[in-house]
Protein backbone atom coordinates (compact mmCIF):
# COMPACT_ATOMS: atom_id res chain seq x y z
CA UNK A 1 0.00 0.00 0.00
CA UNK A 2 2.96 2.23 0.44
CA UNK A 3 4.28 2.00 -2.80
CA UNK A 4 1.10 2.64 -4.24
CA UNK A 5 0.61 5.50 -2.21
CA UNK A 6 4.65 6.61 -2.65
CA UNK A 7 3.80 6.27 -6.66
CA UNK A 8 1.07 8.43 -6.43
CA UNK A 9 2.99 11.53 -4.89
CA UNK A 10 5.57 11.11 -7.29
CA UNK A 11 2.93 11.39 -9.96
CA UNK A 12 1.32 14.15 -8.15
CA UNK A 13 4.66 16.04 -7.30
CA UNK A 14 5.78 15.52 -10.76
CA UNK A 15 2.15 16.95 -12.18
CA UNK A 16 2.54 19.89 -10.16
CA UNK A 17 5.74 21.02 -10.98
CA UNK A 18 4.76 20.63 -14.37
CA UNK A 19 1.92 23.01 -13.76
CA UNK A 20 4.29 25.54 -11.95
CA UNK A 21 6.73 25.04 -14.61
CA UNK A 22 3.85 25.70 -17.38
CA UNK A 23 2.69 29.04 -15.49
CA UNK A 24 6.24 30.37 -14.96
CA UNK A 25 7.01 29.81 -18.70
CA UNK A 26 3.17 31.33 -19.53
CA UNK A 27 4.35 34.63 -17.41
CA UNK A 28 7.59 34.66 -19.12
CA UNK A 29 5.91 34.82 -22.18
CA UNK A 30 3.33 37.67 -21.35
CA UNK A 31 6.11 39.59 -19.91
CA UNK A 32 8.38 39.39 -23.24
CA UNK A 33 5.17 40.04 -25.08
CA UNK A 34 4.45 43.22 -23.21
CA UNK A 35 8.29 44.60 -23.64
CA UNK A 36 7.58 43.48 -27.24
CA UNK A 37 4.94 46.02 -27.37
CA UNK A 38 6.68 48.52 -25.24
CA UNK A 39 9.66 48.79 -27.31
CA UNK A 40 7.20 49.42 -30.43
CA UNK A 41 5.43 51.89 -28.52
CA UNK A 42 8.71 53.80 -27.49
CA UNK A 43 10.09 53.58 -31.10
CA UNK A 44 7.15 54.66 -32.63
CA UNK A 45 7.12 58.00 -30.04
CA UNK A 46 10.64 58.50 -30.27
CA UNK A 47 9.97 58.54 -34.38
CA UNK A 48 7.44 60.87 -33.85
CA UNK A 49 9.33 63.06 -31.62
CA UNK A 50 12.69 63.40 -33.44
CA UNK A 51 10.30 63.97 -36.64
CA UNK A 52 8.88 67.52 -34.84
CA UNK A 53 12.70 68.22 -33.53
CA UNK A 54 13.84 68.31 -36.79
CA UNK A 55 11.07 69.79 -38.80
CA UNK A 56 11.54 72.48 -35.34
CA UNK A 57 15.15 72.93 -36.41
CA UNK A 58 14.90 72.86 -40.12
CA UNK A 59 12.54 75.67 -39.24
CA UNK A 60 15.15 77.52 -37.23
CA UNK A 61 18.02 77.25 -39.87
CA UNK A 62 16.28 78.96 -42.25
CA UNK A 63 15.02 81.42 -40.10
CA UNK A 64 18.27 82.04 -38.48
CA UNK A 65 20.09 81.89 -42.02
CA UNK A 66 18.36 84.85 -43.58
CA UNK A 67 18.74 86.42 -40.19
CA UNK A 68 22.82 86.39 -40.43
CA UNK A 69 22.51 86.85 -44.32
CA UNK A 70 21.31 90.29 -43.70
CA UNK A 71 23.31 91.21 -40.76
CA UNK A 72 26.26 89.95 -42.79
CA UNK A 73 25.75 92.06 -45.69
CA UNK A 74 25.53 95.60 -42.56
CA UNK A 75 28.80 94.20 -41.52
CA UNK A 76 30.72 94.12 -44.81
CA UNK A 77 28.52 97.85 -45.42
CA UNK A 78 29.82 99.27 -42.07
CA UNK A 79 33.07 97.81 -42.92
CA UNK A 80 33.55 99.76 -46.10
CA UNK A 81 32.76 102.92 -44.17
CA UNK A 82 35.45 102.21 -41.93
CA UNK A 83 37.52 101.81 -44.51
CA UNK A 84 37.18 105.33 -45.70
CA UNK A 85 37.41 106.72 -42.28
CA UNK A 86 38.70 109.90 -41.70
CA UNK A 87 35.57 111.13 -44.07
CA UNK A 88 36.63 114.55 -45.34
CA UNK A 89 33.48 117.29 -45.62
CA UNK A 90 32.83 117.18 -49.16
CA UNK A 91 30.31 115.78 -51.89
CA UNK A 92 32.35 113.44 -53.48
CA UNK A 93 31.25 110.79 -51.02
CA UNK A 94 28.02 110.92 -51.33
CA UNK A 95 27.32 108.14 -53.73
CA UNK A 96 29.54 105.47 -52.47
CA UNK A 97 28.19 106.74 -48.71
CA UNK A 98 24.75 106.19 -49.84
CA UNK A 99 25.60 102.81 -51.47
CA UNK A 100 26.44 101.65 -47.77
CA UNK A 101 24.24 103.43 -46.23
CA UNK A 102 21.45 101.71 -47.78
CA UNK A 103 23.08 97.92 -46.85
CA UNK A 104 23.96 98.57 -43.40
CA UNK A 105 20.68 99.69 -41.03
CA UNK A 106 19.65 96.17 -40.87
CA UNK A 107 17.42 95.41 -37.86
CA UNK A 108 15.79 91.80 -37.17
CA UNK A 109 15.66 89.29 -34.54
CA UNK A 110 15.69 85.34 -35.46
CA UNK A 111 12.50 84.16 -34.37
CA UNK A 112 13.92 80.76 -32.77
CA UNK A 113 11.98 78.00 -31.95
CA UNK A 114 12.21 75.94 -28.86
CA UNK A 115 8.63 74.51 -28.21
CA UNK A 116 9.35 70.89 -28.92
CA UNK A 117 12.83 70.76 -26.56
CA UNK A 118 11.18 72.90 -23.57
CA UNK A 119 8.00 70.57 -23.11
CA UNK A 120 10.70 67.00 -24.21
CA UNK A 121 13.34 67.91 -22.06
CA UNK A 122 11.00 68.66 -18.74
CA UNK A 123 9.06 65.06 -19.89
CA UNK A 124 9.78 61.30 -18.96
CA UNK A 125 10.34 60.65 -23.10
CA UNK A 126 13.15 62.40 -23.28
CA UNK A 127 14.77 59.62 -22.22
CA UNK A 128 13.35 58.00 -25.58
CA UNK A 129 15.99 59.33 -27.72
CA UNK A 130 18.43 56.77 -27.70
CA UNK A 131 21.20 59.01 -29.09
CA UNK A 132 23.55 60.48 -26.60
CA UNK A 133 25.30 62.93 -28.74
CA UNK A 134 21.35 64.27 -29.48
CA UNK A 135 20.40 64.39 -26.11
CA UNK A 136 23.47 66.59 -25.10
CA UNK A 137 22.26 68.80 -28.43
CA UNK A 138 19.01 69.35 -26.76
CA UNK A 139 19.87 69.90 -23.19
CA UNK A 140 22.31 72.37 -24.02
CA UNK A 141 20.51 74.28 -27.38
CA UNK A 142 19.05 76.73 -24.57
CA UNK A 143 21.69 77.89 -23.41
CA UNK A 144 23.24 78.44 -27.09
CA UNK A 145 20.30 80.30 -28.45
CA UNK A 146 20.19 82.69 -24.96
CA UNK A 147 23.81 83.55 -25.73
CA UNK A 148 23.06 84.25 -29.45
CA UNK A 149 19.81 86.02 -28.49
CA UNK A 150 21.40 88.38 -25.50
CA UNK A 151 24.31 89.62 -28.13
CA UNK A 152 21.13 90.24 -31.24
CA UNK A 153 19.68 92.01 -27.93
CA UNK A 154 22.39 94.32 -27.62
CA UNK A 155 22.67 95.14 -30.99
CA UNK A 156 19.18 96.26 -31.81
CA UNK A 157 19.39 98.09 -28.41
CA UNK A 158 22.28 100.27 -29.59
CA UNK A 159 20.52 100.99 -32.70
CA UNK A 160 17.67 101.89 -31.65
CA UNK A 161 18.38 103.84 -28.78
CA UNK A 162 21.83 105.72 -30.40
CA UNK A 163 22.60 104.71 -34.16
CA UNK A 164 19.23 105.40 -35.68
CA UNK A 165 18.53 108.49 -33.68
CA UNK A 166 21.87 110.27 -34.31
CA UNK A 167 21.15 109.46 -37.66
CA UNK A 168 17.68 111.08 -37.46
CA UNK A 169 19.46 114.33 -35.91
CA UNK A 170 21.50 114.89 -39.23
CA UNK A 171 19.96 112.84 -42.36
CA UNK A 172 16.20 112.57 -43.53
CA UNK A 173 15.26 109.12 -43.68
CA UNK A 174 15.87 106.87 -45.72
CA UNK A 175 19.11 107.68 -44.74
CA UNK A 176 20.61 106.29 -47.95
CA UNK A 177 18.17 109.06 -49.86
CA UNK A 178 18.52 111.68 -47.20
CA UNK A 179 21.96 112.21 -47.45
CA UNK A 180 21.92 112.95 -50.97
CA UNK A 181 20.26 116.07 -50.42
CA UNK A 182 21.54 119.51 -50.72
CA UNK A 183 20.13 120.94 -47.60
CA UNK A 184 22.29 118.04 -45.74
CA UNK A 185 25.37 119.42 -43.70
CA UNK A 186 28.05 117.11 -43.81
CA UNK A 187 30.17 118.52 -41.29
CA UNK A 188 29.02 115.83 -39.02
CA UNK A 189 30.63 112.90 -42.04
CA UNK A 190 33.95 114.16 -40.17
CA UNK A 191 33.50 114.17 -36.62
CA UNK A 192 34.55 111.50 -34.14
CA UNK A 193 30.91 110.35 -32.89
CA UNK A 194 29.94 109.59 -36.41
CA UNK A 195 33.21 107.41 -36.64
CA UNK A 196 32.32 105.51 -33.27
CA UNK A 197 28.80 104.91 -33.81
CA UNK A 198 29.50 103.06 -36.93
CA UNK A 199 32.49 101.41 -35.74
CA UNK A 200 30.05 100.40 -32.68
CA UNK A 201 27.75 99.16 -34.71
CA UNK A 202 30.06 97.31 -36.57
CA UNK A 203 31.13 95.21 -33.42
CA UNK A 204 27.64 94.59 -32.22
CA UNK A 205 27.32 92.96 -35.23
CA UNK A 206 30.71 91.45 -35.62
CA UNK A 207 30.05 89.74 -31.86
CA UNK A 208 26.54 88.64 -33.06
CA UNK A 209 28.23 86.90 -36.02
CA UNK A 210 30.43 85.33 -33.82
CA UNK A 211 28.39 83.75 -31.70
CA UNK A 212 26.41 82.35 -34.38
CA UNK A 213 28.85 80.93 -36.71
CA UNK A 214 32.32 81.83 -36.12
CA UNK A 215 35.17 80.15 -34.93
CA UNK A 216 33.98 79.92 -31.29
CA UNK A 217 30.58 79.96 -32.68
CA UNK A 218 28.30 76.72 -31.79
CA UNK A 219 24.87 77.78 -32.91
CA UNK A 220 25.18 77.23 -36.71
CA UNK A 221 26.97 73.69 -35.64
CA UNK A 222 24.77 72.79 -33.34
CA UNK A 223 21.05 73.39 -35.87
CA UNK A 224 23.23 71.35 -38.44
CA UNK A 225 24.14 68.36 -35.96
CA UNK A 226 20.42 67.90 -34.49
CA UNK A 227 19.01 68.40 -38.12
CA UNK A 228 21.22 65.42 -38.96
CA UNK A 229 20.72 63.51 -35.87
CA UNK A 230 17.19 63.76 -35.84
CA UNK A 231 16.34 62.82 -40.05
CA UNK A 232 14.22 59.85 -40.80
CA UNK A 233 16.87 56.86 -41.11
CA UNK A 234 15.27 56.10 -44.80
CA UNK A 235 16.23 59.77 -46.28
Amino acid sequence: MSLIESGSVRKYLLYAIGEILLVMIGILLALQINNWNQDRIDRHKAELLLKEINSEFLINKKELTNTLRQYKRAYEKLGDIVKSFPLENNRNLIDSLAFYLQGSNTIRDADLSEGSISSLINSSEFEIISNPELRTLLIQWKDLVSDYQKAEAATIKFTMEQYFPYLDEHIPYPYHEGIKESRIDLSFLSSVKFENMIKRRRAYIGTMLSIAEGDNGKLINAIDRVIELSAPINQ
